[in-house]
């Protein structure tokens, strides 16, 4: 059940969701708001408190405010409510910029730990061949290709064979 202090925050930010969002989100334009449904959870309804529509740097983005009247240190309900929220949300956030900026950042820190876990094996194993492997694995961006080298790099067992596949690699890279 809502407490007196969550109740008036909501009527507070649904009489002036713009001002909100101008005082949180800085350069931001409020677009509108959402109307959802909440779920029943086990005979219980969950509520968002309030949705708006934003436009912020020309990109519009969805704003959930969320007030709780007192300290809930077990926190399930909250969890629960924010699973639900984020499968809900999971379509829209994905075509968001920060979303597709969120994961490229994610696939670059991969692709720079694959390209270090590669240089580590040819430097532990075969240090002759090191800048022959820093050349061709800067080189490459695909994520399967590097991790497909790192698995041949570790597993040959001459330095020359080594050279050779990495040689090779920088072949095919040219051809494509």
């Amino acid at each position: 059940m809502p407490g007196k202090w969550d109740t008036s925050m909501k009527r507070l930010l649904g009489e002036n969701p713009e001002h909100f969002i101008k005082w949180l989100l800085p350069g931001a334009e409020l677009t509108g708001t959402v109307k959802l449904q909440p779920p029943n959870l086990n005979d219980r309804e969950i509520e968002a408190d309030n949705l708006c529509e934003a436009s912020l740097n020309k990109k519009q983005c969805l704003v959930n405010f969320e007030f709780q009247s007192y300290r809930d240190d077990t926190k399930e309900v909250d969890r629960i409510w924010l699973k639900w929220r984020f499968k809900m949300l999971r379509d829209v956030l994905r075509d968001t910029w920060a979303y597709q900026e969120i994961m490229q950042e994610g696939r670059q820190e991969r692709r720079q730990e694959q390209r270090l876990t590669l240089l580590e094996v040819v430097q532990s194993r075969f240090p002759g061949i090191e800048p022959l492997a820093k050349k061709t694995v800067d080189s490459i961006s695909d994520l399967a290709v590097l991790r497909r080298l790192i698995v041949k790099m570790s597993v040959v067992e001459t330095e020359d064979k080594a050279k050779q596949v990495l040689l090779e690699m920088s072949k095919d890279k040219k051809k494509k």
